[in-house]
């Protein structure tokens, strides 16, 4: 699943962020409905600034990292190319104030060496958010938005942008996880730290071809467990350790809880 964007009156902020400091890695999947302008897939900045931010948006068919700390803004630009009607994986790497990386599909990088330390205090989706007007909405879809308080390395990246969950990709480090299935007001981070704000009526759309992965101690998403309409299938398998638990409410609201052994295998199928 992901959110679609009218590309003129709606996006997802928060109000603060779970880490403003340096380094950091964010990005998401991108479905672009045109490349012909300037559009922001992730923005981080000064909520009492126009001109403090950290931007992975498009240019035409470009796709940039944008920073500035109250001077005048500086650009990594990718080496590949955004392309209409794709979905692209997008990311942006800050390693520390003089080092940030721009990368396409896992590759296509480049490293830019100007010196930027922006304090940033809240994030977006889908547009540039300032002191004053907001502006360089996007106009297509967004799935799996991320945000590390690490720099990931090239391979990292490599392997989301090859769909690996961020959930399998140093998650001890992953503050923020946004799959984006269009069902939830505020859109959830199933981190559990900052969900985002829905801003106009992004609605839910077709997403990548992406495996879904979750924690042990995670919730099932909604978009999974409201599925009422057929024809559909689901499957689902799980290993367990020893004297590990599993417990499940069912409706209208009975427990039911299992004991497995080691290695012990559950699996179930609609």
């Amino acid at each position: 699943m992901a959110r679609l964007f009218n590309g003129t009156s709606e996006f997802l902020s928060t109000t603060s962020m779970p880490d403003g400091s340096l380094p950091m890695t964010f990005g998401a999947w991108v479905y672009m409905s045109d490349v012909t302008s300037v559009q922001t897939v992730f923005s981080s900045a000064d909520a009492s600034s126009n001109n403090v931010f950290e931007r992975l948006q498009l240019s035409g068919a470009t796709l940039r990292l944008r920073t500035n700390d109250a001077g005048s803004g500086r650009n990594v630009v990718s080496s590949g190319t955004m392309t209409a009607g794709t979905w692209q994986h997008a990311c942006g790497v800050v390693t520390s104030a003089a080092s940030r990386t721009c990368y396409i599909d896992g590759a296509n990088a480049v490293t830019g060496t100007d010196s930027f330390t922006p304090a940033l205090t809240r994030m977006a989706l889908g547009a540039s958010i300032r002191s004053s007007a907001t502006q360089h909405y996007l106009a297509g879809r967004i799935a799996d938005a991320f945000f590390y308080n690490v720099a990931l390395t090239a391979d990292e990246v490599a392997a989301l942008a090859a769909g690996a969950s961020p959930l399998l990709v140093r998650s001890g480090s992953l503050l923020g996880y946004w799959p984006l299935w269009g069902i939830a007001s505020p859109e959830t981070d199933y981190m559990g730290n900052t969900n985002m704000t829905l801003t106009g009526s992004p609605s839910a759309a077709d997403g990548p071809p992406l495996a879904s992965n979750f924690a042990a101690s995670a919730s099932m998403p909604q978009a999974v467990e409201d599925i009422t309409d057929g024809p559909y299938s689901v499957a689902a398998s799980a290993d367990y350790q020893a004297g590990s638990t599993r417990s499940a409410t069912w409706l209208p609201g009975a427990v039911n809880s299992d004991e497995y052994q080691a290695g012990g295998v559950t699996s179930g199928s609609v």
